[in-house]
Order: structure tokens, then sequence, then C-alpha cells
């Protein structure tokens, strides 16, 4: 279920005569003050391109991203898998401060684990977790191209260039 942000309801104010019309009616009474109405619900389409299951997945990962010592792990862990206390080792923490953090990774499928007898072996769970993380790293993020706005309509450079020449 997809729920409308605050912003995109009507807001009843004193100066409506009938409260107890529905926002049809009066978007069809006063169609200067409605008219942006359906481009604003358009517009929060566009704005929900995860789904509520990848925005948890997003913020789950980003919260195992958001320690040094995590981040430093995925680094140690990018030279093949390794056991929990080479990690700490590497790491220059304790083995039970690795194995924490080993732990919040795992959960957030950023990590694989396998047991080996007594000893527990890491690794990084995906190929393309490395070069995001070289992306997060650079000094300032590509800018993009990509525009994602509904009252862009295109060509504004192509119709600035010919004004100039």
């Amino acid at each position: 279920m997809r729920v409308v942000p605050a912003l995109l309801r009507k807001v009843q104010t004193g100066n409506d005569r009938d409260s107890k019309r529905s926002s049809t009616t009066l978007a069809q009474s006063h169609p200067d003050r409605y008219a942006d109405a359906g481009m604003r619900v358009w517009a929060y389409g566009l704005m929900s391109v995860f789904t509520e299951e990848e925005i948890e997945r997003i913020a789950s990962r980003s919260r195992a991203l958001g320690d040094a010592t995590r981040v430093r792990i995925l680094s140690i862990l990018s030279r093949g898998e390794q056991p929990v206390g080479q990690i700490a080792d590497a790491a220059g923490t304790l083995p039970s401060t690795a194995s924490k953090h080993l732990q919040v990774l795992f959960h957030a499928n950023l990590v694989q684990r396998r047991r080996d007898a007594s000893t527990v072996i890491y690794w990084i769970a995906s190929d393309t977790l490395l070069p995001y993380l070289r992306g997060l790293a650079a000094g300032a993020l590509p800018k993009s191209g990509a525009r994602i706005d509904p009252t862009h309509k295109g060509g504004e450079k192509k119709s600035a260039q010919r004004r100039k020449g």
C-alpha cells in the first residue's frame, strides 16, 4: 500500500464554505487553486523509485557502512576470505569486537560466512560492493546528467545553444 504524504492531501482552511465537500468538488470549483494537485501526485509517483522493502534494505546497509571499523573490515576482506582472528589482527581490534562488527555486516547481507571446525570464515557477499565503496570514497561524487523533474521538457541546452549561435 502506498501512502500519500500530507503535502499531497488537501489542507482544510476556514475559508472553505462547506468542509464536507470532496477535494474533487473543490478542485472543480477552484481550478486555479488546485491546478497543480495532479502534477504533485504524478511527481510523487516519480519519486517513489524504491519499494518499502528496498528502502529498508538500503537503510540497513547504510547503517552497517556507517562505522569506520566495519568499512575497514570490508577493505580487509577485499583481499579474500579470512577468519575472524586474522580480520581482527589486520583491523587492530579484539576478536570479539571484530566478530560483533562482522555480525552487523552479515545481517546487512554485505558479507557471508561459513564455519570450518571452530573457525568462522568471512568474505564479501557481492562483487559490486567494492566498486560502490570506491565510488563513496571518491573526493566528489560524479555529477549525473539525468534529471527527474516533472516540469523538465528537455532540449533546454539545445535551445540555449541556438540562441547563442
